[in-house]
């Protein structure tokens, strides 16, 4: 899906490599190759799986990785294309394929160095797998093939084991440039996601665009912050049950607006949500006019007092990464009260600032090409401490009793949703 050039000091430069799917014409090349057996082929060239991790999108995920010699790719500069090609065949025997192209006229005089690198990534459920590694230089005709075995176990914990059922066992992920990144509108599996309401119930998702004021000028934040929240919302709009109602807004907090607003949401509009975060009113914002808006807070409490005001039972979720202002707030006018058939979630999703090339994945907001560690989870690595971040969104629903949740990881998140779910049943 992308190809990088990887440099002796890990220094990533994304080159020109351009995904395709798996065309018709080349599915009886690569069985040919396959039947031919493991090859070394003319030049050096490895292949490998990272380790399958879970996403933000709640769903296995599978990073494979082609790297090929930079010195063997200096020499075919010019005409042609080395295609790169991704086979995984389950233990059904059923095949999903992938394959993507690198213009062999971008190869730069300095890759002699360094690596050429193609990256794949594919959600993929718990399961035995032969995977089939391939590279075609269209120009000779030249060709190496090789084999590998996949084993997906499932999850250690699993509070949601329902959650995977009718997923197609492999899809692999396509390239998009954000805001699609975010939220993968063409991933056709939908999460089984069951909610037991014995009456109607309203969910109210209100989720929060803007960064927190003292987070300006820290590298990518919002992106960051987007990034895990996208995935979250998404995953809260595939609960389902018997008169069980969903509407989302999206919270434009430094402006004072709703972004974009859906009722009755049965598969969020993302082409809406992606045109509503391209206008500057919107998710483009201007931190630094934060300082202005003195009722920011205000605003906020108001959201929330409409969802609780309408009638019936209903779940209001909010959805944020820690909210700080360090402007003085006007509240007056705001009287956050309980309502009796209504319960207030917090999903806090906890964003540690840290090196970018960590979220350096198509899941974690990033373009892919890097390869340090859990990467495809968008997550921190595994050595950073947990330190929850308070805010004063929290300060701001306490009078309504919420039920926290700091969210760190997929994991965290996925034990929360459960835990979620389960509440909204017993309205």
């Amino acid at each position: 899906m992308c190809c990088t050039r990887i440099f002796a000091l890990l220094l990533i430069a994304a080159l020109a490599c351009v995904q395709h799917g798996a065309a018709d014409s080349v599915k009886p090349s690569i069985d040919q190759w396959l039947s031919e057996g493991s090859r070394q082929g003319p030049f050096k060239w490895t292949a490998h799986a990272l380790p399958v991790v879970l996403s933000n999108h709640q769903r296995l995920l599978v990073r494979f990785q082609i790297q090929i010699d930079g010195a063997d790719a200096a020499k075919r500069r010019g005409e042609g294309r080395f295609t790169f090609f991704f086979r995984l065949t389950d233990s059904q025997g059923r095949v999903f394929e992938d394959h993507n192209d690198y213009d062999l006229q971008s190869v730069e005089e300095g890759i002699k160095a360094s690596e050429l690198m193609c990256t794949d990534s594919a959600f993929v459920l718990p399961g035995d797998y032969q995977i089939a590694y391939a590279i075609l230089d269209t120009a000779t005709g030249e060709h190496v093939v090789r084999k590998a075995k996949l084993h997906v176990a499932p999850l250690h914990i699993e509070p949601l084991p329902q959650s995977w059922r009718g997923l197609p066992a492999v899809e692999f992920v396509p390239v998009k440039d954000k805001p699609q990144i975010w939220f993968l509108p063409e991933i056709a599996g939908h999460l089984n996601l069951p909610v037991s309401n014995r009456r109607p119930v309203r969910v109210d998702v209100l989720m929060n665009l803007t960064p927190a004021e003292q987070m300006h000028g820290q590298f990518g934040i919002q992106d960051q912050n987007l990034a895990v929240l996208f995935p979250a919302l998404k995953d809260l709009t595939q609960m389902t049950g018997n008169k069980l109602s969903i509407n989302i807004s999206l919270l434009d907090l430094a402006r004072r607006r709703v972004a974009f607003h859906q009722e009755n949401v049965q598969t969020p509009d993302w082409e809406k949500i992606g045109e509503s975060l391209a206008e500057p009113t919107s998710a483009s914002i201007d931190v630094g006019s934060l300082a202005k808006r003195a009722r920011i807070a205000a605003f906020f409490g108001e959201q929330v007092e409409n969802s609780l005001r309408k009638p019936g039972a209903c779940a209001v979720i909010v959805l944020s990464a820690p909210m700080n202002f360090d402007t003085s707030q006007d509240l007056e006018g705001v009287d956050l009260s309980p309502s009796p058939e209504c319960k207030v979630f917090y999903i806090r999703r906890q964003v540690q600032l840290q090196n970018p090339a960590f979220t350096g994945s198509p899941l974690g907001g990033r373009r892919r090409g890097y390869a340090g560690p859990r990467g495809p989870m968008g997550t921190p690595p595994p050595e950073l401490p947990r330190r929850p971040i308070n805010d004063q969104l929290e300060s701001m629903l306490k009078p309504l009793d919420p039920r926290l949740f700091d969210a760190f990881t997929p994991e965290d998140f996925r034990r929360d949703l459960a835990t979620i779910i389960a509440a909204i049943g017993n309205l």
